[in-house]
């Protein structure tokens, strides 16, 4: 959920994930954006105890995947960055 509502946060900075969805997009047009974006630091927080929390299940989660957890730590990373 946290990096859900962060992808909507960044979204709103003018930095959207390539995959937003357009339905989402288009409810942020309609949105007070500034409000919105005032969370970029809460949300970037949010998704730095997801990707480096002790107690993270998301997390433990993809690095059970050896394969795909270098690509989604990025993605993550990729989301903190879009937060700043």
């Amino acid at each position: 959920m946290a990096v859900a509502a962060a992808e909507v946060v960044a979204a709103s900075k003018g930095r959207p994930s390539k995959s937003l969805p357009k339905e989402l997009s288009s409810w942020l047009e309609q949105q007070q954006k500034a409000e919105i974006a005032k969370l970029a630091p809460v949300a970037a927080k949010a998704v730095l105890r997801v990707l480096n929390g002790p107690k993270s299940e998301l997390r433990e989660l993809w690095q059970e995947n050896k394969k795909e957890f270098p690509a989604w730590s990025g993605r993550m990373q990729s989301l903190i960055a879009r937060l700043k």
